[in-house]
């Protein structure tokens, strides 16, 4: 056997090893791995043989020759088994995430929901690679449910707020079609404005949720560099604003009072009318909430607006009812309602808008309160 023979029939052997493996698509990664594993194990086959060649030309070393062939041989088979069960193991959380995703896509294509988001795939020991890209696809997980349940949430809550309006309303004019020549004047006025009142609540729902949709549509697409924000004075926005509400207070004939603390100037880049709409939200919620019964406290609302390092520090205090710890962390939420609050008009959404007009403007809400005692909220945004 002449040595370049022997090289051809390896070269030939890998060659074909290759091909098979390569076609064997269930498990073409792993044996794509077996092949190198395989090939370096093949090449010190060959140099065993290359060795034998060498020894073959003495007779007395025949036994040694095939000692040396069939060690190789099974030294060869070893390796190989003992390479396939260590890839195996080694790739087997890939296997578990090729699973995980296609359980997910098949309840997805099915309209199914998406119960396979709860699962997990088992982390591997240690902080290799593998670890890491786990780690990641369950963090993805994690996030993908918890965006799915508060869209569950939203949808339900959404069509309970939109259905209360339309029931009164569809209650109200059925009614009068029915009886509107027995209903006296006085009975029928009453039911048009309760309609009426129910479908102003109703369009301004609406309005809301529009808002909110259009927020979700451009979050994460990236501000124009061409065409930069018009610099806005917070400061006459928001004396200009606590005047109105004033105004608005006398006609109602409220005796709360809006105070203004420390007022600086201040100049931001966004969009005024959307600085406007956070304004009136947080006034609206520190007005709905603050005492007005009458041989009670009216209570006082103090606004402030400093600059704080790179920072504009908007702040806005009632002393209000408060909100209760375990509420405090949701009621940026949509449609959240704390159990204090239950008792007053509205729909849960002011706040949640408020923080995503905030964000727009790269900038951040925070809330602070004591029951019984009110609340202060501040609004961060970065000066122009």
């Amino acid at each position: 056997m002449s040595l370049k023979n022997s090289t051809r029939r390896v070269d030939g052997l890998v060659r074909s090893l290759r091909f098979f493996f390569a076609r064997w698509s269930p498990h073409s990664l792993r044996l794509r791995l077996m092949l190198w594993y395989g090939a370096l194990l093949l090449l010190g086959l060959s140099c065993l043989t290359l060795l034998a060649l060498l020894l073959d030309s003495d007779p007395a070393l025949a036994s040694l020759q095939i000692s040396l062939l069939l060690a190789g041989i099974v030294i060869l088979l070893l390796f190989l088994a003992f390479g396939w069960v260590l890839v195996g193991y080694a790739l087997r959380p890939l296997s578990d995430l090729v699973r995980a995703a296609s359980l997910i896509a098949a309840d997805t294509e099915q309209s199914k929901s998406p119960s396979t988001l709860s699962h997990r795939v088992r982390r591997p020991p240690g902080d290799d690679e593998m670890a890491r890209v786990v780690d990641a696809f369950n963090n993805m997980l994690a996030a993908i449910e918890s965006s799915t349940i508060a869209q569950k949430r939203f949808i339900a809550d959404a069509s309970h707020e939109l259905r209360a309006p339309l029931t009164t309303i569809q209650g109200n004019l059925a009614f009068l079609l029915r009886y509107i020549d027995e209903i006296p004047p006085a009975e029928r006025y009453t039911m048009l404005a309760d309609a009426h009142g129910e479908t102003l609540r109703l369009a301004s729902l609406v309005d809301e949720l529009l808002l909110l949709a259009r927020a979700d549509a451009s979050r994460g697409q990236p501000a124009s560099s061409a065409h930069p924000a018009p610099i806005v004075e917070v400061d006459r926005t928001l004396l200009k604003l606590v005047r109105q509400m004033r105004r608005r207070l006398e006609i109602e004939g409220s005796a709360l009072k809006i105070e203004i603390g420390g007022i600086e100037p201040v100049r931001v880049r966004g969009d005024e009318e959307n600085i406007r709409r956070i304004i009136i939200i947080l006034l609206d919620n520190a007005i709905k909430y603050t005492n007005t019964e009458e041989g009670k406290d009216p209570g006082k609302i103090t606004v402030a607006l400093q600059h704080a390092g790179a920072e504009a520090v908007l702040s806005v205090s009632d002393t209000g009812i408060g909100i209760e710890a375990k509420d405090l962390p949701h009621i940026f939420e949509r449609f959240y309602r704390a159990d204090l609050a239950r008792s007053r008009a509205g729909t849960g959404l002011g706040l949640a808008i408020a923080r995503t007009l905030v964000e727009q403007l790269n900038g951040r809400i925070t809330a602070t309160s004591t029951p019984g005692q009110g609340s202060t909220f501040r609004v961060r945004l970065p000066l122009a």
